[in-house]
């Protein structure tokens, strides 16, 4: 697919993995033909891939500074204190929640503007925003998200259209 052999590999994990579960990834690795160089964290490669290494160095003196990345992902959101000194980094403290990620956050953003259309203009605010103000929401997340988010699940439990109700009923 890339048309070049892949033989060596850096492999990041989350930041709360213990050693056990890093060893089984560098097993993992090794089991599929790689020659795993390093284990790192996902903060480590995002500070790396976002050249924070040069926040560290002040012309050819290596000075100490502390970041805090916030890892917003498709299912979690994980914040991680990172100590880089020149070309080093470590993790200081590392927490998340997993249940303020992708998915949770569109449900909550969707019901909020239910919730804030339904005191401020119409009772019919759902079917409004299942046909209108849902699908532009929907276009915009897709705009600030990378190939990592999960798709689009469906509105809320309980979400209903009160049109859509009464041709049922």
């Amino acid at each position: 697919m890339l048309g070049v052999n892949i033989t060596k590999a850096v492999i990041s994990v989350p930041a709360y993995f213990n050693n056990a579960q890093r060893q089984a990834t560098r097993d993992a690795g090794r089991l599929g033909g790689l020659d795993v160089q390093s284990i790192i964290t996902e903060p480590t490669a995002a500070g790396l891939a976002y050249g924070l290494t040069d926040l560290a160095t002040i012309g050819a003196q290596s000075v100490d500074k502390s970041v805090v990345v916030f890892d917003f992902g498709g299912g979690t959101l994980d914040v991680t204190l990172l100590k880089i000194t020149g070309k080093d980094f470590s993790v200081v403290a590392t927490d998340g929640d997993s249940h303020l990620g992708g998915q949770d956050v569109d449900q909550n953003i969707m019901r909020h503007f239910i919730d804030k259309f339904k005191k401020e203009y119409v009772p019919q605010t759902e079917c409004i925003v299942q046909q209108f103000v849902l699908p532009a929401m929907l276009v915009v997340r897709n705009m600030l998200c990378d190939v990592h988010c999960q798709p689009w699940q469906g509105p809320p439990s309980g979400f209903t259209c009160a049109s859509e109700a009464s041709q049922r009923g």
